[in-house]
Protein backbone atom coordinates (compact mmCIF):
# COMPACT_ATOMS: atom_id res chain seq x y z
CA UNK A 1 0.00 0.00 0.00
CA UNK A 2 2.77 2.15 0.43
CA UNK A 3 3.98 2.03 -3.08
CA UNK A 4 0.76 2.61 -4.24
CA UNK A 5 0.57 5.88 -2.11
CA UNK A 6 3.44 6.96 -3.58
CA UNK A 7 2.58 6.76 -7.27
CA UNK A 8 -0.82 8.24 -6.07
CA UNK A 9 1.26 11.27 -4.68
CA UNK A 10 3.27 11.45 -7.95
CA UNK A 11 0.57 11.28 -10.10
CA UNK A 12 -1.57 13.63 -7.84
CA UNK A 13 1.55 16.59 -8.19
CA UNK A 14 1.74 15.79 -12.09
CA UNK A 15 -2.07 16.61 -12.30
CA UNK A 16 -1.50 19.77 -9.86
CA UNK A 17 1.18 21.29 -12.30
CA UNK A 18 -0.81 19.85 -15.72
CA UNK A 19 -3.75 22.02 -13.85
CA UNK A 20 -2.27 24.93 -12.74
CA UNK A 21 -0.33 25.05 -16.33
CA UNK A 22 -3.12 25.08 -18.08
CA UNK A 23 -5.21 27.51 -16.00
CA UNK A 24 -2.69 29.89 -15.89
CA UNK A 25 -2.26 29.81 -19.87
CA UNK A 26 -6.19 29.86 -20.45
CA UNK A 27 -6.49 32.62 -18.26
CA UNK A 28 -2.83 34.78 -19.80
CA UNK A 29 -4.21 33.91 -23.41
CA UNK A 30 -7.71 35.25 -22.83
CA UNK A 31 -7.06 38.51 -20.76
CA UNK A 32 -3.80 39.32 -23.70
CA UNK A 33 -7.12 38.54 -26.20
CA UNK A 34 -9.57 40.67 -23.97
CA UNK A 35 -7.31 43.68 -24.22
CA UNK A 36 -5.29 43.66 -27.56
CA UNK A 37 -8.85 43.06 -29.22
CA UNK A 38 -10.33 46.24 -27.31
CA UNK A 39 -7.27 48.03 -27.34
CA UNK A 40 -5.29 47.09 -30.68
CA UNK A 41 -7.58 45.35 -32.49
CA UNK A 42 -5.01 44.90 -35.53
CA UNK A 43 -3.19 42.75 -33.20
CA UNK A 44 -6.00 40.41 -32.27
CA UNK A 45 -4.39 36.84 -31.86
CA UNK A 46 -6.24 34.52 -34.23
CA UNK A 47 -5.28 31.39 -32.30
CA UNK A 48 -6.27 32.45 -28.86
CA UNK A 49 -9.84 30.73 -29.10
CA UNK A 50 -8.14 27.96 -29.65
CA UNK A 51 -5.36 27.67 -26.96
CA UNK A 52 -7.76 28.81 -24.52
CA UNK A 53 -10.29 25.42 -25.24
CA UNK A 54 -7.09 23.10 -25.37
CA UNK A 55 -5.85 24.22 -21.97
CA UNK A 56 -9.70 24.32 -20.48
CA UNK A 57 -9.91 20.55 -21.97
CA UNK A 58 -6.16 19.60 -20.86
CA UNK A 59 -7.52 21.52 -17.07
CA UNK A 60 -10.52 19.78 -16.68
CA UNK A 61 -9.49 16.12 -16.94
CA UNK A 62 -6.69 16.65 -14.84
CA UNK A 63 -8.53 18.37 -12.54
CA UNK A 64 -11.11 15.28 -12.20
CA UNK A 65 -8.03 13.49 -10.90
CA UNK A 66 -7.14 15.64 -8.47
CA UNK A 67 -11.28 15.21 -7.51
CA UNK A 68 -10.95 11.89 -7.53
CA UNK A 69 -7.99 11.31 -5.27
CA UNK A 70 -9.53 14.21 -2.44
CA UNK A 71 -12.88 12.12 -2.91
CA UNK A 72 -14.83 15.47 -4.18
CA UNK A 73 -15.78 14.28 -7.46
CA UNK A 74 -19.24 14.52 -8.20
CA UNK A 75 -22.35 12.19 -6.45
CA UNK A 76 -25.42 11.29 -5.00
CA UNK A 77 -24.33 9.92 -1.84
CA UNK A 78 -28.01 10.17 0.23
CA UNK A 79 -28.01 6.51 0.32
CA UNK A 80 -24.08 5.72 0.88
CA UNK A 81 -24.23 8.09 3.68
CA UNK A 82 -27.17 6.80 5.70
CA UNK A 83 -25.68 3.16 5.52
CA UNK A 84 -22.74 2.42 8.44
CA UNK A 85 -20.39 -0.98 8.30
CA UNK A 86 -20.64 -3.93 5.98
CA UNK A 87 -23.99 -2.12 3.98
CA UNK A 88 -21.80 0.97 4.07
CA UNK A 89 -18.59 -0.48 1.91
CA UNK A 90 -20.44 -2.63 -0.35
CA UNK A 91 -22.48 1.03 -0.90
CA UNK A 92 -19.87 2.43 -1.40
CA UNK A 93 -17.55 -0.87 -3.71
CA UNK A 94 -21.05 -0.87 -5.72
CA UNK A 95 -20.71 2.95 -6.80
CA UNK A 96 -16.48 2.27 -7.25
CA UNK A 97 -17.53 -0.22 -9.75
CA UNK A 98 -19.94 1.83 -11.59
CA UNK A 99 -17.35 4.58 -11.48
CA UNK A 100 -14.75 2.64 -12.37
CA UNK A 101 -16.85 1.08 -16.18
CA UNK A 102 -17.54 4.94 -16.83
CA UNK A 103 -13.28 5.46 -16.43
CA UNK A 104 -12.55 2.71 -18.39
CA UNK A 105 -15.41 3.66 -21.14
CA UNK A 106 -13.67 6.93 -21.39
CA UNK A 107 -10.50 5.83 -21.29
CA UNK A 108 -11.54 3.40 -24.30
CA UNK A 109 -13.23 6.57 -26.22
CA UNK A 110 -10.23 8.62 -25.53
CA UNK A 111 -7.32 6.22 -26.88
CA UNK A 112 -9.96 5.98 -30.30
CA UNK A 113 -10.16 9.32 -30.49
CA UNK A 114 -6.44 9.93 -30.19
CA UNK A 115 -5.62 7.58 -32.82
CA UNK A 116 -8.28 9.33 -35.31
CA UNK A 117 -6.88 12.82 -34.52
CA UNK A 118 -3.02 11.82 -34.75
CA UNK A 119 -2.96 12.63 -38.40
CA UNK A 120 -5.06 15.66 -38.11
CA UNK A 121 -3.54 19.27 -37.43
CA UNK A 122 -5.04 21.68 -34.28
CA UNK A 123 -7.07 24.39 -36.31
CA UNK A 124 -5.39 26.87 -34.92
CA UNK A 125 -1.74 25.54 -33.89
CA UNK A 126 0.94 23.54 -35.92
CA UNK A 127 0.38 20.38 -33.89
CA UNK A 128 -1.40 17.15 -33.86
CA UNK A 129 -4.63 17.33 -32.70
CA UNK A 130 -3.98 13.93 -30.68
CA UNK A 131 -1.91 16.42 -28.20
CA UNK A 132 -4.84 17.86 -27.41
CA UNK A 133 -7.20 14.98 -26.86
CA UNK A 134 -4.45 13.36 -25.24
CA UNK A 135 -5.54 14.64 -21.80
CA UNK A 136 -9.12 12.32 -22.22
CA UNK A 137 -7.17 8.73 -21.93
CA UNK A 138 -4.19 10.50 -19.80
CA UNK A 139 -6.92 12.02 -17.18
CA UNK A 140 -8.78 9.24 -16.96
CA UNK A 141 -6.41 6.51 -16.59
CA UNK A 142 -4.77 8.93 -13.61
CA UNK A 143 -8.61 8.81 -12.27
CA UNK A 144 -8.31 5.22 -12.70
CA UNK A 145 -5.63 4.89 -10.71
CA UNK A 146 -6.68 7.12 -7.54
CA UNK A 147 -10.08 5.74 -7.49
CA UNK A 148 -8.45 2.29 -7.21
CA UNK A 149 -5.72 3.66 -4.26
CA UNK A 150 -9.20 5.39 -3.03
CA UNK A 151 -10.91 2.31 -2.62
CA UNK A 152 -8.36 0.28 -1.30
CA UNK A 153 -7.75 2.71 1.50
CA UNK A 154 -11.46 2.55 1.91
CA UNK A 155 -11.46 -0.93 2.56
CA UNK A 156 -8.23 -1.49 4.67
CA UNK A 157 -8.99 1.33 7.15
CA UNK A 158 -10.11 -0.72 10.14
CA UNK A 159 -12.02 2.39 11.63
CA UNK A 160 -14.53 2.30 8.90
CA UNK A 161 -14.03 5.91 7.96
CA UNK A 162 -12.87 6.98 4.71
CA UNK A 163 -9.40 9.16 5.20
CA UNK A 164 -9.11 12.35 3.26
CA UNK A 165 -6.42 12.98 0.34
CA UNK A 166 -4.75 14.99 3.69
CA UNK A 167 -4.57 11.94 5.84
CA UNK A 168 -8.01 13.55 7.86
CA UNK A 169 -10.65 11.73 8.62
CA UNK A 170 -13.70 12.68 6.67
CA UNK A 171 -17.30 11.86 5.55
CA UNK A 172 -17.71 12.51 2.05
CA UNK A 173 -18.70 10.41 -1.52
CA UNK A 174 -16.95 7.88 -3.44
Amino acid sequence: MKHLRKISAGIDKVAIIVTLAAIIGYITVMFTQVALRNLAPKYALPWADGVCRYCFIWASFMGAALAVKRRKHIAITIVSDSLKGFAGKICHLFIAVVFLALLITTFSVGVKGVMLTSVQKSDTLPIAAAWIYAAIPVGALFSLFQLFVTTLEDFMDPGGSRSAADGSKEEGAI
